[in-house]
């Protein structure tokens, strides 16, 4: 029954995938055409001798005639129930693909965010996104989305159960004991969330399915170390954006729903996720009378005040339908769920009618307020405000929450209560306002008491560059670097600080590292700078930003450069074309406007 379970199916290679032949897959036929008009790309979807394959076209042609960037998809993530993500693999980094395949109308979109930045082939898969998807994720050290392993097929047991090496155990040893017997022995091997207490047990599931607008995992906590049984208030905390829209709700939000509700509120939080739901039987394959009759055993169908609609045939039947209508989330992108905020319907309003009620998007820099997810409990000063601050990470920009933050932070600050953790954040913060050089002696108290911190000390080098210091910038880049050449994030602002010093040769090299873990169109380019800066020619460079733009075609520094080269090798009209591809994607550009106006000129006076 579990193989057929959304969970089962959560995170899946893509050959595991499509050679189950019972689950519906995606619509590789026909076109498959999706277009982002806002940063000029087409993406379509297909097979290929067994891989399934996205490309990335332009919707200008003439910017980089015949550019096709294709990329084999190596994970499928999501049970297909609503919608299939895909992701490929690149030397152990994982990155999301452009294309989702949207299961309740049967097409294919952008992958939810893209539409406000397209991120290409190259969106991080960060192990968040595993510790809900998948089962467990074994990252390199430093890097934010490199695996040293492949990631296990669908959730696994453990997730909900424990660690089962003693049951299997138990079973080995005694395999002849009737189950019934076995039974007091048994449980001591393994967790059965039906017989933990009801907050434990909904704990099992809200791990994944409560998802607030903001997680914030607590000090020494990651997204692997909650195990059944534990209380999951003590690994991470979760919030939400206090809203006068009650309608409004995320993809995954399941369980921040349900805690709103007056039937949770109500029942002393004896309410679980199990009276409704078997874990291990796929939504599909559940009769909506099931769900409808779970109502029922607490709710007489003579108190619903409302008539029955013509298509329910009696009021019992109803329930779902009315108090926990599906409707879009606010993502968009043809999502549509169950809202688990069971209430009475809105006045004059069917479920119906709450499905096609307007999703408010997130504005950008709005006046936000987080309130704990969990009913019963208020958040301490310092998670609420770190909190605000990853907001704006997550969802930017947002520095009206920033500020917020940083105001709650600081005044932890003088009562001498900050933490490391809240000191990251508060640099973190303090970076965003502008104001690097109030975040330096924060960070860098982090950095001394957690020297192996690694994201701390990459926010302190941004502190540091930024502030102009940047013989302490380079320090604490490369100290990150020496202890793990994977993480990708210290190179260009290293090699950028090592280019305006002169310091061509250890640019050079640094790019060169850098491309053996994973090339992309701004290494390429700034290896051609840094080459030419070192004394190569401009045509001997030229290939390298050639081949930045087969990557990215709409790469404006890769095309400024080649214009400037061109220029340098006495190719005067190869430049202005390479300029006026500049304007093509930037007509504002100063740089392109500039020298393009300077060989006019030039021009006419040689007239």
């Amino acid at each position: 029954m579990y193989a057929r379970s959304g969970m089962s199916r959560s995170w899946r290679s893509v050959d595991d995938a499509f050679s189950e032949t019972r689950f519906a897959h995606p619509d590789f036929s026909g076109a498959n055409f999706v277009d982002d008009p806002k940063n000029g790309y087409r993406y379509r979807a297909f097979e290929d001798g067994g891989r399934v394959v996205q490309e990335e076209t332009l919707l200008d042609p003439t910017l980089s005639p015949g550019h096709a960037l294709r990329r084999d998809a190596r994970y499928v993530v999501g049970s297909g129930n609503h919608a299939q993500a895909f992701l490929t693999e690149h030397n152990g980094f994982l990155t999301a693909m452009p294309l989702n395949w949207f299961t309740d109308d049967e097409r294919w979109g952008l992958n939810p965010g893209y539409e406000r930045r397209n991120l290409r082939f190259d969106r991080p898969v960060l192990p968040g996104c595993i510790g809900c998807h998948g089962s467990s994720a074994h990252i390199a050290a430093g890097s934010s989305h490199r695996y040293t392993e492949p990631i296990a097929d669908g959730i696994s047991c453990q997730r909900c159960h424990g660690a089962g090496a003693s049951h299997v155990a138990f079973w080995r040893e005694n395999k002849a004991i009737e189950p019934a017997a076995a039974a007091p022995n048994v449980a001591d091997t393994i967790v059965n969330p039906a017989k933990l207490t009801p907050p434990r047990g909904n704990d099992v599931c809200l791990q994944c399915h409560l998802m607030g607008d903001v997680s914030l995992e607590l000090p020494g906590e990651h997204e692997f170390s909650f195990h059944p049984g534990e209380n999951l208030q003590v690994h991470r905390i979760d919030l939400l954006m206090k809203s006068d829209r009650p309608e409004t709700f995320g993809v995954a939000s399941h369980g921040a729903r349900l805690m709103q509700s007056r039937c949770f509120l109500e029942s002393g939080d004896q309410l679980t996720c199990f009276h409704c739901h078997n874990p291990h039987q796929a939504i599909s394959e559940a009769p909506p009378s099931s769900f409808n009759a779970r109502c029922v055993a607490c709710h007489a169908p003579e108190s619903c005040g409302r008539e029955a609609a013509p298509e329910i045939k009696t009021l019992a039947d109803g329930c779902v339908t009315c108090h926990m209508p599906r409707r879009q989330t606010r993502e968009g992108q043809h999502l549509v769920f169950t809202d688990h905020l069971i209430r009475v319907p809105i006045e004059g309003a069917s479920g119906e009618a709450w499905e096609i009620l307007d999703v408010e998007p997130i504005s950008a820099d709005a006046e936000l307020e987080l309130v704990s997810a969990w009913p019963d409990r208020s958040v301490d000063v310092r998670r609420l405000g770190s909190a605000y601050i990853l907001l704006h990470e997550t969802m930017p920009p947002q520095l009206p929450a920033v500020r917020r933050g940083v105001a709650l932070l600081l005044n932890e600050a003088r009562r001498d209560r900050l933490d490391a953790a809240a000191g990251y954040w508060l640099g973190s913060g303090l970076i965003s306002l502008g104001r690097p050089a109030d975040a330096i002696p924060i960070l860098a108290r982090v950095v001394r008491d957690q020297p192996h911190n690694l994201q701390a000390r990459f926010r302190l080098g941004i502190a540091y560059d930024a502030s102009k210091r940047h013989a302490e910038a380079i320090r604490e880049y490369e100290q990150i670097l020496n202890a793990a050449e994977d993480a990708l994030d210290p190179y260009p602002p290293l090699v950028r600080l090592y280019l305006q010093q002169g310091r061509f040769d250890r640019a050079v090299s640094l790019l060169e590292q850098r491309h053996r873990l994973h090339a992309t169109a701004e290494s390429y380019s700034q290896l051609a700078v840094a080459l030419h800066a070192a004394g190569d020619p401009p045509q001997q460079c030229l290939p390298l930003i050639q081949k930045a733009l087969e990557l990215d075609p709409r790469y404006l520094n890769a095309h400024l450069t080649e214009a400037e080269f061109r220029l340098a090798m006495q190719q005067p009209k190869l430049a202005r074309a390479s300029f006026l591809r500049v304007l093509k994607i930037d007509s504002q550009n100063a740089r392109a406007r500039a020298a393009l106006e300077t060989m006019k000129e030039s021009h006419d006076q040689a007239d």
